[in-house]
């Protein structure tokens, strides 16, 4: 088995995301399972939630007022590289498919 598992998940979009699971495997062993969601929209890094990002997180401005110290429970790396292969097959024709990532064409192109 590969060290990478795809799932299509329904996600409660009203309850915060989930970063991971543990698992107890065939031999006893528990482990941790990271999640990692492709094509995620933005999401507040403080509590997980999909509906307001973290500069309008009720639970920050409610720390904040409170006077406690705010640590960030979610990161960036909940949010994985897409790897749409169905987008991104480019046919030549005469040649074999080229499965490269597309890219911005537009005016402020990065690479």
């Amino acid at each position: 088995m590969g060290k990478y598992l795809r799932a299509r998940v329904l996600l409660n979009v009203t309850k915060p995301l989930v970063r991971g699971k543990m698992i107890t495997n065939a031999n006893g062993v528990r482990k941790l399972i990271k999640f990692q969601y492709e094509r995620m929209p933005d999401f507040c890094y403080i509590c997980g939630m999909l509906d307001h990002q973290e500069s309008d997180c009720p639970t920050a401005i409610t720390y904040i007022k409170e006077g406690c110290k705010l640590e960030k429970a979610f990161e960036p790396w909940l949010r994985a590289e897409s790897a749409n292969f169905m987008s991104s097959i480019m046919h030549v024709k005469g040649s074999k498919p080229s499965y490269s990532q597309p890219r911005c064409m537009s005016g402020n192109s990065s690479s």
